[in-house]
């Protein structure tokens, strides 16, 4: 993906894996630069796909929060780290390499055995 020059550099592992999933992109990260929670925030038009990204972010003793603003508009999903600094970051870089992992075994291919594929058409197809 292309990214403002101004993002992070210890975001984009985790934002690119993110924007592989279907139904799933990122609008904002901030890796918290040593002082403060790595944050990404989420937004989807299917719930159902943000499991992905909550089993892997939790593996790692990750948050995610529904938030709005003070205008009450739709929520948007908040993806944050418990810890921050150099640990933030490796925490980040795991759930970006799980993600991509997940996500890699289906593609080219629509075989059982292929963990999203599989996981879609328990999860999602009907």
């Amino acid at each position: 993906m292309d990214y403002d020059a101004r993002m992070d550099s210890e975001c984009v592992v985790i934002c690119d894996a993110i924007n592989r999933i279907p139904h799933v992109w990122t609008v904002e990260s901030c890796c918290g630069h040593g002082d403060f929670p790595f944050s990404v925030i989420l937004k989807t038009d299917d719930m159902r796909y943000l499991a992905i990204v909550l089993f892997y972010a939790q593996n790692q003793g990750w948050n995610m929060r529904l938030r709005t603003d003070c205008t009450m508009q739709p929520p948007y999903i908040v993806l944050d780290s418990v810890e921050v600094g150099e640990e933030a970051y490796r925490q980040a870089d795991v759930i970006g390499y799980d993600i991509n992992a997940f996500m890699s075994d289906f593609e080219g291919t629509d075989e059982p055995g292929n963990g999203f594929t599989d996981w879609q058409r328990e999860n999602i197809n009907e």
